[in-house]
């Protein structure tokens, strides 16, 4: 009995011993998955700057851009109403100027 006994206890450290060697991998593939999705993250915000950057270049393009078509547009005599509706304030010229490249 007694060897039976420990022949049953060996089978179980044994078994106990591959559920732990199971959970090491678990752990380890992971904590791969963790690195490629740290660097992820890096590489999206290393876009988003770049990205904000653009996006802030554009706006100070349109906005140039803007404020020379609607004061050159000012000293104008006998408008037509559409373009003064489009180009009568900064605000609707930078509008106008952001849908036209935007399709």
């Amino acid at each position: 009995d007694l060897s039976s006994a420990l022949k049953l206890e060996g089978d179980l450290f044994q078994l106990v011993r591959l559920l732990r060697i199971i959970r090491i991998a678990r752990v380890a593939r992971l904590i791969r998955f963790m690195r490629q999705l740290r660097m992820m993250v890096n590489t999206l915000m290393g876009a988003l700057r770049v990205f904000s950057w653009m996006l802030l270049l554009l706006v100070v393009l349109i906005y140039g851009f803007a404020v020379t078509i609607t004061a050159g547009l000012k000293g104008q005599p006998d408008l037509d109403d559409d373009l003064l509706l489009y180009f009568g304030t900064v605000i609707n010229s930078m509008t106008t100027l952001f849908q036209s490249i935007s399709g």
